[in-house]
C-alpha cells in the first residue's frame, strides 16, 4: 500500500482500541487495514489520557471524525496464533513450531498512533452493506464503514465494490475536515 498518500499526523488514544489495524485475508493477497478513528467526546475528560482517539461509531458527530489508522507505536499489542509449523515434515525431520503473526494490532490507552486522511486508502466495510463504486460512505460501528444516504453524513466515497473482495475491504477516498 505504498501508493497511498494523504495528510498524516500522530495522536494519542483516549482508551484501548481493539484491532485498530486488522489483518484481512489468508492468501498471498493479505492486507492490513486500518479502522476509522474519531475524537472522544462525553464522559470525564479531566483524567489523564481521557482526551484523544477512539474507534468511530455509527451516529458519531461527523465533526469528530479524524481519519483512518495507518501506523501504531511499537508498544501496541500484536496478535499471534499459537504456532505455525516451519520446515518440511515430509522429509522426516521434526517440524519447528514458532509463534505466527496474524496482524491484528491493538493500541493501549495513551499510546500513539498515526492517522491518515484526505487520501485514497483501503478500509473495512461493515458486512452486508453492498457498497458500490461511487457510493458515499459513513462511519459504522467499531471503526468500520457503511453506505451513507446523503453528503451530510459522509466521510468519504467508495472507489471499488465491496462484493469484489470477500473480506469486505474497499478502496475509498477519506476526506480531511
Amino acid at each position: 500500500m505504498s501508493d497511498i498518500k494523504g495528510d498524516a499526523f500522530t495522536i494519542h488514544t483516549a482508551e484501548k482500541i481493539e484491532k485498530a489495524i486488522e489483518h484481512v485475508g489468508f492468501t498471498s493477497s493479505q492486507q492490513q487495514v486500518g479502522k476509522g478513528i474519531s475524537i472522544k467526546t462525553g464522559g470525564d475528560l479531566s483524567a489523564y489520557n481521557a482526551r484523544g482517539a477512539v474507534l468511530s461509531q455509527n451516529g458519531d458527530d461527523l465533526t469528530k471524525f479524524i481519519g483512518v489508522v495507518k501506523a501504531v507505536t511499537s508498544e501496541a499489542e500484536v496478535e499471534f496464533a499459537k504456532t505455525k509449523t516451519l520446515g518440511n515434515p515430509v522429509t522426516g525431520a521434526n517440524p519447528t513450531h514458532a509463534p505466527y503473526y496474524l496482524g491484528n494490532v491493538t493500541v493501549l490507552a495513551g499510546q500513539a498512533l498515526t492517522v491518515e486522511r484526505n487520501c485514497i486508502t483501503y478500509v473495512l466495510a461493515k458486512a452486508g452493506e453492498n457498497i458500490q463504486f461511487g457510493d458515499l460512505i459513513k462511519c459504522s460501528d467499531d471503526g468500520l464503514f457503511a453506505k451513507a444516504n446523503n453528503l451530510d453524513e459522509a466521510v468519504g466515497r467508495a472507489y471499488s465494490n465491496q462484493a469484489d473482495n470477500r473480506y469486505d475491504v474497499i478502496r475509498a477516498y477519506i476526506k480531511g475536515f
